[in-house]
């Protein structure tokens, strides 16, 4: 990962950096599938810091970098970090983390959507937690979960609106009152008794 790094640094022709970033998206793609989050996490960081970097000098460069992170935060490739997760039901919290911080709020949806694929109790419930720290000024998005049709998903969300705590995202809570399952119902008055 620094090897990339150091390349990317080195180009001084916009083609061949352009090719070098696909690389990297090779490198990073290849990384996930592997379960090996904190190498891609990595990968992504350092084009995320040149992107800043090169932002003034070389905002053509900068630009493909952004793309390039922003793609890695697609629907499409988080449902890659889905496969890898319930294939490498060891990797740790503090791999995925290190994974999902590189993103911005572009990246919260295909992240809420995890929440329906993810088969590990432990990555699930990591998976709220980060949200409910990530999400508190993207609600909508996060909410979004609550008109779900898994009884689970609708639960997952209910749980971290209710950790986000504030008035707004208890709002969002209505609709779940009248689901059909009971453990969603149970699920709100439980967060709305908290």
């Amino acid at each position: 990962t620094e090897l990339l790094a150091e390349m990317l640094l080195q180009e001084t022709e916009l083609s061949a950096f352009f090719e070098t970033v696909g690389i990297c998206e090779k490198l990073t793609f290849d990384l996930v599938s592997a379960g090996r989050l904190m190498e891609a996490g990595h990968i992504l960081a350092n084009l995320r810091r040149l992107e800043e970097e090169l932002a003034d000098d070389k905002p053509l460069w900068s630009e493909r970098l952004r793309d390039s992170r922003i793609a890695a935060g697609s629907a499409n490739r988080m449902k890659q970090l889905g496969d890898a997760l319930n294939q490498y039901p060891q990797i740790s919290n503090y791999d995925i983390r290190s994974y999902l911080e590189v993103f911005g709020w572009e990246a919260l949806g295909p992240i809420t959507d995890l929440l329906g694929d993810l088969q590990h109790r432990a990555h699930r419930e990591f998976l709220c937690d980060f949200l409910s720290n990530r999400g508190k000024d993207n609600l909508a998005i996060i909410a979004k979960g609550v008109h779900d049709k898994r009884w689970f998903v609708v639960r997952n969300s209910v749980g971290i609106l209710a950790r986000i705590n504030d008035d707004k995202a208890i709002g969002y809570l209505a609709p779940a009152l009248k689901h059909e399952d009971k453990r969603v119902r149970l699920e709100v008055l439980y967060a709305i008794k908290e």
